[in-house]
C-alpha cells in the first residue's frame, strides 16, 4: 500500500534552508513512500525563494513554494499545512538537518505503535565560540521519553501527524501563539486530549544548528519564562478553580526553592547554578501569565 507524506517546512530569513532541503533530498524510503515538500515563507521580501528555486534546478523534487501573508509562527505553519496533500504531514525547521532514515523511521514507529503522532529526536549544534557553560550544559538539549512512550504533547522540529488527528485541516494551529511560540505544545496537546496515540521516537533525528543570537543567557532565561508562561496557558489555567490554585501554589514554592538553590550553588560555577535559575524562571513564567504580565515574545518582529 502506497504511503504519502507532505514536508512541511516554514522558514524566515534562513540561509540555512538550504541544509535543510539537502538532507530531505537524501532521504531513503521505499518505493512505497511518496513524500512532496511544502516550504512556507513567512519573510514578505521572499528571501526563500531563491534558495528553493535553486533547489528545485538541481534536485527536480517535488517541492511547492508558498508565502505566508500573514507573519507569525503560527501563522506560516498553517499556511504550510493548507498547502500540503499528504495522508501524513512532517514537520522540521530550516534550521534543522534530518538524517537520511528520518522519515522512513518515523513512519515505521507511527505503525508499530498504532499511534496518529510520533514526536522524534533533535539533537543541538553550538556555533564554535559559544560559551563553554551552555555547551557543557547541553542546555539547549531536548529531552524525549524512550521509543514507544506515549507523550501528552510534542514538538514541531521533528513531527510526524496523520492528516485525521488534526484538529482543523487548514488551520490547525492557534494564531493566539503567533509572536510568542509554543503553537506547537498547544496543537500536540488538543490532539492528546482528544484520544489521539502520540508517541516518542529516540531513533528518528534530526540536527539542530543553533543561531549565534540564541547561546547567550538572555535569550535563555527569556526562553524559561516563556515556557513557564506557555504551560501555564494550556496546562494550569483550565483546571477546575481548586486544582489551579493548587498548581499556581506550587509553582510559587518550586520558583523559590529553585532560586535559593541557584544562589547557594553559584561557587559551583554558571554550568550548575544556571540550571535551577532557569527551573525558578520557567516556574516564575506560569505564575506571570496567571498575573496577566505582558508575556515574552520570542517572535516578535
Amino acid at each position: 500500500m502506497n504511503t504519502s507524506v507532505t514536508v512541511c517546512l516554514c522558514t524566515y530569513q534562513r540561509r540555512s534552508l538550504k541544509e535543510a532541503l539537502a538532507s530531505l533530498a537524501h532521504q531513503c524510503l521505499p518505493d512505497t513512500v511518496k513524500m512532496n515538500i511544502v516550504v512556507a515563507d513567512n519573510d514578505p521580501s521572499e528571501s526563500g525563494r531563491a534558495i528553493v528555486e535553486a533547489f528545485m534546478r538541481e534536485r527536480q523534487s517535488a517541492l511547492t513554494y508558498v508565502l505566508a501573508g500573514q507573519p507569525g509562527v503560527a501563522a506560516a505553519r498553517n499556511c504550510s499545512v493548507a498547502n500540503a496533500d499528504g495522508e501524513w504531514l512532517a514537520f522540521i525547521d530550516d534550521d534543522e538537518e534530518a538524517a537520511s532514515d528520518w522519515l522512513k523511521t518515523l513512519l515505521e514507529c507511527a505503525y508499530a505503535y498504532q499511534a496518529s503522532v510520533v514526536i522524534g529526536a533533535v539533537h543541538s549544534r553550538y556555533p564554535a565560540d559559544t560559551p563553554a557553560w551552555i555547551v557543557e550544559g547541553n542546555f539547549f538539549a531536548r529531552q524525549l521519553a524512550p521509543t514507544g512512550s506515549q507523550l501528552n504533547t510534542g514538538i514541531t522540529g521533528n513531527a510526524l501527524i496523520h492528516r485525521h488527528a488534526l484538529p482543523d485541516p487548514k488551520t490547525p494551529f492557534n494564531s493566539t501563539f503567533n509572536t510568542l511560540g509554543g503553537e506547537d505544545t498547544e496543537l500536540f496537546s488538543r490532539i492528546a486530549a482528544s484520544g489521539h496515540r502520540i508517541v516518542a521516537c529516540r531513533e528518528a533525528q534530526v540536527f539542530e544548528t543553533l543561531e549565534q543570537h540564541r547561546v547567550c543567557t538572555n535569550f535563555l532565561l527569556r526562553k524559561a519564562l516563556r515556557v513557564g508562561e506557555t504551560y501555564a496557558r494550556i496546562f494550569i489555567m483550565p483546571k477546575p478553580p481548586l486544582n489551579k490554585t493548587l498548581a499556581l501554589q506550587r509553582a510559587g514554592i518550586q520558583a523559590i526553592a529553585a532560586a535559593l538553590f541557584a544562589l547557594l550553588l553559584m561557587p559551583l560555577g554558571k554550568t550548575v547554578y544556571m540550571r535551577y535559575v532557569i527551573k525558578a524562571l520557567a516556574n516564575w513564567g506560569k505564575l506571570r501569565h496567571a498575573l496577566q504580565r505582558q508575556p515574552i515574545e520570542l517572535y516578535k518582529r
